[in-house]
């Protein structure tokens, strides 16, 4: 049982108590009623010795404030914290990033049920295990563990509020869960006569999103939420952050891109650059939609068969995995000609936003004029 002692000059009564491996701690209880004290330096003890958790001891703590003070400390349910966390970051984080930070808390929610509605504190590595097979469960290892460093940006953010005694994601093992396997690795890049085509064969809107997405190589969700706020015309300079991996990118306007932005009419820093799929993107959910209605225009353009409905007897997801071109594909065919261009690889890389690049900003990982060079070796569409 622990003991205590009380300095003399001192109103608050010391905790003195072993922990597991002998060793004789002291720690102040900040109580002046003795029972009160006793109760919090067993506490101490019990955790020192791992029979308690933090939050365990917390709890207690909290409970025998209450009892002795009559004043209950403020204590934020988890959808509490996470609808406040989530004010902050609207004030500080990009609309992409607000948009994937909000569908990771829902999840979370999710995940809790009626736990939701509990202290922050309370929260276990076993809800936070069973949120990891949830975010796991039909999507790739790469998605889901996007959505488990979200979490424990989260709980860090609460430990360093004092909201939680102790960070409930640090370790949780991953790599358990069942993970969607890889699709198969058909996708090619465009020729560009296939990508006149399409041009072609798409309308105003989904031929700009080409065009950007050509001319930037960014994925097709970052050029569905551009708006002209993504823009400085006067340096001559797209930035956006990615909504998959939360990078900032900067780059320089292509001259082809840049023609094409002063075609279009201007708006204000919040109007978006394709209203229709902004729309798309800004809702929860996935973006299947937009992948589908590029489908069709591949279709239009003859480079894929017609999508219908008629059985296979092949699952869903055959077709998908068998064709070649998608969206994407746009993505690898920048790449493949700036490399044909003999851009570096590095600055290649670097110019679509890869993901092996680590550092967050492309200006600072090669510098603008190599950026430049690359936009200024693809060809005109």
């Amino acid at each position: 049982m622990a003991s205590l002692w009380k300095h003399p000059r001192s109103r608050y009564w010391t905790a003195c108590f072993t922990a597991v491996d002998g060793q004789r701690l002291k720690k102040t209880t900040r109580k002046t009623d003795k029972k009160a004290a006793q109760k919090i330096a067993d506490e101490y003890e019990a955790t020192a010795r791992g029979e308690k958790t933090a939050s365990q001891v917390m709890k207690t703590v909290l409970e025998l404030h209450q009892r002795f003070t009559g004043q209950a400390v403020p204590v934020l349910t988890v959808r509490a914290f996470l609808a406040d966390w989530m004010e902050g970051k609207k004030k500080s984080t990009s609309a992409a990033s607000v948009v994937f930070y909000q569908n990771v808390c829902d999840r979370f929610l999710e995940s809790l049920g009626e736990a939701a509605e509990k202290p922050i504190m309370h929260v276990t590595q076993t809800q936070v295990r069973r949120f990891w097979l949830d975010v796991a469960n039909g999507r790739t290892q790469a998605t889901a563990k996007h959505y488990f460093k979200c979490l424990r940006m989260i709980f860090k953010s609460a430990l360093l509020r004092k909201a939680v005694a102790e960070n409930p994601t640090d370790g949780v093992e991953l790599g358990k869960g069942r993970t969607k396997p890889a699709k198969s690795n058909t996708r090619r890049p465009f020729t560009l006569e296939e990508l006149r085509k399409v041009m072609l064969a798409a309308d105003d809107e989904w031929r700009s999103m080409v065009i950007f997405a050509f001319y930037s190589g960014q994925r097709l969700s970052d050029i569905g939420a551009l708006t002209w706020g993504n823009l400085d015309l006067d340096r001559q300079e797209i930035s956006l952050t990615t909504r998959k991996t939360g990078k900032e990118i900067k780059l320089p306007l292509a001259a082809p891109l840049l023609r094409h932005i002063l075609l279009l009419e201007r708006g204000k820093p919040e109007t978006p650059l394709h209203p229709r799929a902004y729309a798309v993107v800004s809702a929860p959910g996935s973006n299947s939609a937009l992948s589908n209605q590029f489908v069709k225009i591949l279709a239009a353009a003859g480079l894929r068969a017609p999508v219908t409905h008629d059985s296979t007897g092949r699952g869903r997801c055959s077709e998908h995995a068998s064709h070649g071109l998608s969206f994407h594909s746009i993505r690898h065919t920048a790449r493949t000609l700036l490399e044909d261009a003999r851009i570096p690889t590095k600055h290649a890389m670097a110019y679509i936003g890869h993901d092996d690049i680590a550092t967050s900003n492309a200006y600072a990982h090669v510098g603008r004029a190599a950026l430049l060079d690359a936009a200024n070796a693809l060809p005109e569409l």
